[in-house]
């Protein structure tokens, strides 16, 4: 009765955990997603300027770092909501919207180069390994 039926996964408990997620309200999911891509960029970003590690590295892994967001949320919602839920349609969209996001982050990494590699910590770490 209140278990999770096999057929359909975590999506018979939707209407029990999440009354509120059932009446379609997810459409601030997909204007979330470049704010929140933006944010875990720039923080990776300049973390990795603070420590000291190299732009080669700093970049990508910011990169990375603010995408694996997307992958966990489509999973999450299809298992919790099912495939034909809002939720999960959200998500699809937020991952469609990370491109382009994505491919201004590379824009904005690749110009700021300079400004990041004049940074204190990424000198003294230069100096120190040449």
């Amino acid at each position: 009765m209140y278990g999770v039926n096999p057929y359909r996964g975590f999506e018979s408990l939707r209407h029990r955990q999440f009354p509120a997620q059932s009446h379609g309200c997810n459409g601030l999911a997909p204007a979330c997603a470049p704010f929140d891509l933006y944010l875990n960029a720039a923080l990776a970003y300049l973390l990795n300027r603070l420590t000291g590690e190299a732009h080669c590295v700093a970049a990508p892994s910011a990169l990375i770092g603010a995408s694996n967001f997307f992958e966990l949320a489509v999973a999450a919602a299809i298992s919790l909501f099912g495939i034909g839920s809002g939720a999960a349609l959200a998500t699809v969209v937020g991952v469609l919207i990370e491109v382009p996001v994505m491919l201004s982050i590379v824009a904005v990494a690749n110009r700021s180069r300079g400004w990041y590699e004049r940074g204190r910590a990424v000198q003294r770490r230069m100096q120190g390994s040449g």
